[in-house]
């Protein structure tokens, strides 16, 4: 904690650096935490990308880290991966942070934080209405079920949503979460990346819906109104020829 004080203080006054890793600092305690994240409501502070991974934050300094954003309108890049000390309550309140008016963010990693459904909806619930988000990992949180991917599937229809770039490798979406999805992107105009690499619960009946996506051929019109966007998926298999042939077509 006196070395996090100590940074802290030293970064109060600094309105050059844009960049802090700070991540794998496992010693640090509530203490030490708010130090740090008072820092983001400085009015002086620049910081524009900051990694917490592989941390021990609590769900008292997850709430102290919400409160920070809430009033910084610097931090663009927010990296949370595998902090698993803030429990399923801890993030539920945390992702509160994305419905304030002064955020700027554009990229959230959360990977491998052993999310469950009531997170995943949670972050679903308040990305409805989040306009400035483009990059979102989610990778490597298998306790969300078809229920949290359905809801976060239904983001990707909001025309306010912001999301550019998806990263859900290593879960387990099965077919008819991939369904969700597909439907959900037929008309989006934002997402050009889908990385869903290490989702093994995924048949030919998963792939074929996003082929429909990207063109259905029921009727000339379907064809129109299908999504023209995604550019690239990431995938630990062969892709389908018809569509790996539909996205070099986007």
């Amino acid at each position: 904690d006196k070395g996090a004080i100590v940074l802290a203080t030293a970064l109060a006054g600094n309105n050059t650096l844009i960049d802090l890793n700070f991540g794998s600092n496992r010693s640090i305690t509530i203490t030490g935490w708010r130090a740090i994240f008072a820092v983001l409501q400085s009015p002086h502070s620049r910081l524009g990308s900051l990694s917490l991974r592989d941390n021990n934050i609590s769900d008292d300094a997850a709430l102290s880290l919400m409160n920070a954003l809430s009033n910084n309108n610097a931090l663009k890049a927010l990296e949370l991966g595998n902090c698993s000390n803030i429990t399923i309550a801890g993030w539920c309140a945390f992702s509160g942070f994305l419905l304030s008016p002064n955020s700027i963010l554009e990229e959230l990693n959360l990977h491998s934080n052993r999310f469950n459904d009531d997170v995943a909806i949670s972050l679903a619930t308040y990305l409805a209405s989040n306009s400035t988000l483009k990059r979102l990992n989610l990778s490597s949180n298998r306790g969300i079920t078809n229920l949290g991917w359905q809801a976060l599937s239904a983001v990707l229809e909001n025309p306010y949503s912001a999301l550019e770039k998806l990263d859900l490798g290593s879960n387990r979406i099965n077919d008819d979460a991939v369904i969700s999805f597909a439907n959900s992107l037929t008309n989006n105009t934002k997402v050009t990346v889908l990385l869903i690499a290490g989702n093994r619960n995924i048949t030919n009946n998963g792939w074929a819906a996003f082929s429909r996506m990207l063109c259905n051929k029921l009727s000339i019109m379907d064809t129109y109104l299908s999504n023209h966007t995604l550019q690239k998926f990431c995938v630990d298999r062969f892709l389908p020829n018809d569509l790996r042939s539909l996205l070099r077509l986007n």
